[in-house]
């Protein structure tokens, strides 16, 4: 849960994509090449939602503010 690794935010990769195109194949490229206790920040304008199940079928958890 978001619990377990609030703590570990500062450490991930930040990808600050807004008023970019962002493809989801670019997110699931880095995510795929990321070790266990790393994730991604993704900063955006929007809640990028059509990430969530895909990301989710990674093994990933997420966290949204």
């Amino acid at each position: 849960s978001y619990e377990n690794w609030k703590d570990k935010i500062g450490t991930f990769e930040v990808l600050d994509v807004r008023g970019k195109k962002l493809a989801s194949s670019r997110v699931e490229g880095k995510a795929a090449a990321l070790k266990n206790g790393e994730g991604l920040h993704i900063i955006q304008t929007f809640e990028p939602v059509p990430l969530y199940p895909v990301l989710a079928l990674m093994g990933f958890e997420r966290h949204t503010e």
